[in-house]
């Protein structure tokens, strides 16, 4: 299985979607993220914001790239409807706690 040639999709900025076309007439789909602007948002906020405020009601403790979650989702063998069943509150809470994920977050702590 050779690929033949790559063809690319016009993407907003900092995206990036590509066709491999292989020689078994097989299109292989490769999506691309610049997330450097995130990480670097989520790197300043972290160093900012120690912990939780009680006076707040609502706390920002993280900034997600959606190909990051999509990822991440796959490899628990969650493809369909990987995002309702993330946001549902179990996988949310795993991949915020996760120490590897901790370029994701914009708060110390646990959640």
């Amino acid at each position: 299985m050779g690929i033949r040639r790559t063809a690319a999709l016009p993407s907003s900025k900092g995206t990036k979607t590509l066709f491999h076309y292989t020689t078994d007439n097989e299109v292989v789909i490769e999506r691309e993220n610049d997330v450097t602007a995130i990480l670097r948002a989520n790197h300043y906020q972290r160093s900012e914001q120690e912990m939780r405020h009680k006076s707040e009601a609502v706390n920002h403790v993280a900034r997600i790239d959606g190909l990051a979650i999509k990822k991440w989702m796959a490899q628990r063998g969650v493809v369909k409807n990987w995002w309702y069943e993330f946001n549902r509150g179990t996988f949310l809470k795993e991949f915020l706690n996760d120490p590897d994920n901790e370029c994701w977050r914009t708060r110390k702590g646990k959640i």
